[in-house]
């Protein structure tokens, strides 16, 4: 399995092999939000277990929080990851003719009726 990951530089990484980030690490306080973007290349079909961890550098690599997740590898054939199944009609968007007509229609009533009252 390769976890390959594209940093700031534009260099490519190998995540398990590497790590990601600086050798020092990043400086974490306040509000942190980053999003990365990673790519799973697998040799074979199957279900494959990926534990990223969060360390501090400076305590030893001491492990500060860790997820671990499965990954289901396998082709469309197989039925893992399934197909999407894409609309037979494309949903109207827009407004038609009729609803000009009402909304023309209640203006010239409430035009009426502001005159009428004017006139009384």
């Amino acid at each position: 399995m390769q976890l390959l990951g594209i940093d700031s530089n534009s260099l490519e990484h190998d995540v398990i092999l590497s790590g990601w980030g600086e050798a020092a690490g990043f400086g974490l306080g306040g509000n942190v939000n980053e999003v990365y973007n990673f790519k799973g290349i697998f040799s074979e079909n199957g279900d494959y277990e990926l534990t990223l961890k969060l360390i501090d550098r400076d305590e030893q690599d001491k492990v500060i929080a860790s997820k671990t997740t499965t990954i289901k590898v396998g082709s469309v054939q197989e039925g893992i990851g399934g197909q999407e199944d894409l609309p037979k009609e494309l949903p109207k968007t827009g407004m038609n003719i009729s609803l000009y007509l009402v909304i023309s229609a209640f203006l010239i009533l409430a035009g009426y009726t502001v005159i009428s009252k004017k006139h009384k």
